[in-house]
């Protein structure tokens, strides 16, 4: 599938000319620069754009980025024409579960304390209001992402591992994806999933 990058403004969005992709420098935050970013997007749209920093005090910056930028999103997809919006969310909007989560599993995430979670969880909500208002949109939540370039993050634990110097484990549990197989589940999303429906993506039996 081909297509250009929206990138934010502070992200020099180095990767896309490396795979023959342009990027488009947007305000998340204004629709009418992000719809002209989407001119001559008919066939999809794929928001990936997130602040994910687990600490407290960005939780009004994660609001506005996760929340107030969806928003942003919906708008300029109406606005553009574009046919479908892939909205990628996260697996944490479930919560905290003590068995295995689905798709059917009862979301949590509005209650949660995290900043990241709940604006994730209340961006959903946005998207589902829109598709109930007539967008072609679908949710995509993918669980744990490992990709080639990664450092940080799940990357960093696992590399802490393999020099066994991880300090600890907390109790829990998880599922990994790998980068390129969420990317090929979100492009099957955008032709074969159903308009408002979540799809969690995890390729691997948790544990």
């Amino acid at each position: 599938m081909g297509g250009n990058g929206i990138a934010p403004v502070t992200n020099a969005a180095r990767f896309l000319g490396g795979i023959g992709r342009s990027a488009f420098r947007g305000d998340l935050s204004d629709s009418d620069h992000l719809a002209s970013g989407m001119a001559g997007a008919k066939d999809a749209v794929f928001h990936v754009a997130a602040d994910t920093s687990p600490w407290r005090g960005h939780r009004e910056r994660q609001m506005m980025v996760n929340l107030g930028g969806t928003k942003a999103v919906i708008a300029a997809a109406r606005k553009s024409g574009v046919g479908r919006l892939v909205h990628v969310s996260s697996i944490s909007v479930w919560g905290h579960h003590s068995g295995i989560v689905n798709e059917d599993s009862v979301q949590t995430g509005r209650q949660s304390w995290v900043g990241y979670v709940k604006s994730k969880a209340l961006a959903e909500d946005a998207v589902r209001e829109a598709v109930a208002g007539g967008l072609d949109a679908v949710i995509v939540n993918p669980t744990h992402i490992l990709g080639r370039y990664d450092t940080t993050g799940w990357a960093r634990l696992f590399l802490l591992m393999d020099k066994d110097a991880l300090p600890g484990v907390p109790p829990g549990g998880g599922c990994f994806a790998n980068a390129g197989e969420v990317a090929r589940a979100m492009v099957c999303a955008s032709t074969e999933g159903v308009s408002g429906q979540n799809y969690i993506l995890c390729p691997m039996p948790p544990f």
